[in-house]
């Protein structure tokens, strides 16, 4: 047997098993890949643990040597048997690292420094006019491959998230409204064309969820420094960008070598996460001959352009995604922050819950953060 894939189905009490922890660690040092997906979600979504799945299998193949990467363009060729492991980019993925991020005066003002600018306190008073009519799916049923970045915290040991998990508001894998996961797996395709892959890391996120770890990363860091990191979910006012289903933390992946790409850059105790900073920091030449920061700096700008930049992907203003320049990672389109930051007069998405039919799709969309379907 040759690719070693492990499949495994838990109940709630298999959350802080000794003896599960065990037995996960052989597996993973005797070469086995473990999924794991919690009982609810594969008797409520069964397609959509399903497809997860499948998605593990390119990278999980990769590693056992048995399909082999040579991307279009590229002049080594690479399997996961280890023969010439280096990283290799396709030509239009090379266009890709060379051109900057462009600059946008205005929001480079409104995010100021260490997201501390005037747009925290005016993107929650945008209006928004969602009609309520759209649903929340599983992104895996598109192809993508996700997991839920706070899921992933409790599993580590974050105990603070149970009453998260007990209350339903953790998941697995990434929620998103269909349209929007329509256009991630267009991008995904121009990526795995070019040897790569999109990783969502966390999507929709209940608003709950978002007062739950802004209270605790307030407690850990400070009351100011959680303002500047978390979007507030405060009734009457227009809802955090994740809550909506339309905003995105992503990530590149590499086919070549089953690994993510480094976009985090830290200078002494600093993390850089502004985008605009670090086009900045690049004007200095001098730089270039810093290897971590020219990596970092060139898979940001892959994540950019195959989602913000026009003929790349998307042909229209209408699919284009919205970045936030002090965050890298994060991704929107007509969530409120999305929308203020392009300067559109009203958000096209509130908030929205998941309600689960017999297919396993979410439906419902609400304005309020604080009422659920």
């Amino acid at each position: 047997m040759r690719s070693l894939l492990v499949i495994e189905v838990d109940g709630g009490q298999h959350l802080e098993s000794a003896a599960d922890e065990a037995r996960d660690r052989w597996l993973v040092e005797n070469g086995f890949q473990v999924l794991r997906f919690w009982n609810h979600e594969v008797l409520q979504n069964l397609a959509g643990a399903a497809g997860f799945g499948w998605n593990h299998l390119p990278v999980m193949l990769y590693n056992h040597g048995e399909l082999q990467v040579c991307p279009p363009g590229s002049r080594t060729f690479t399997n996961g048997n280890g023969n010439r492991v280096f990283m290799n980019f396709t030509s239009a993925i090379d266009v890709l690292r060379s051109t900057p991020i462009p600059i946008d005066t205005w929001k480079d003002i409104q995010i100021g420094e260490n997201n501390g600018g005037p747009y925290k306190n005016n993107y929650p008073k945008m209006p928004v006019t969602d009609d309520g009519r759209d649903e929340l799916i599983d992104v895996s049923s598109y192809g993508l491959v996700s997991s839920d970045f706070y899921m992933d915290q409790l599993l580590n040991g974050d105990r603070y998230l149970e009453p998260a998990l007990a209350d339903g508001y953790l998941w697995s894998r990434a929620l998103a409204r269909r349209f929007h996961t329509r256009l991630l797996a267009r991008a995904d395709a121009f990526l795995r064309a070019n040897g790569l892959f999109l990783f969502v890391a966390s999507a929709w996120r209940h608003p709950e969820l978002q007062k739950l770890i802004t209270a605790d990363f307030a407690t850990k860091h400070g009351a100011d420094q959680a303002r500047r990191m978390f979007a507030p979910a405060v009734a009457g006012q227009a809802p955090p960008p994740h809550s909506t289903g339309a905003a995105f933390d992503l990530e590149v992946w590499s086919l070549e070598t089953g690994g993510r790409l480094e976009m985090y850059y830290t200078e002494g105790k600093r993390n850089i996460y502004n985008a605009y900073e670090m086009e900045k920091l690049a004007l200095d030449t001098r730089r270039h001959s810093d290897e971590t920061f020219v990596t970092s700096l060139y898979n940001r700008r892959i994540l950019y352009h195959v989602l913000c930049t026009e003929g790349i992907v998307f042909k229209s203003d209408s699919e284009l995604f919205s970045n936030h320049p002090g965050e890298f990672w994060h991704f929107g389109l007509g969530d409120p922050l999305s929308a203020y930051l392009s300067r559109e007069p009203a958000a096209r998405h509130g908030a929205i819950y998941p309600r689960r039919g017999s297919s396993g799709a979410a439906t419902g969309s609400m304005h309020s953060p604080t009422q659920e379907t």
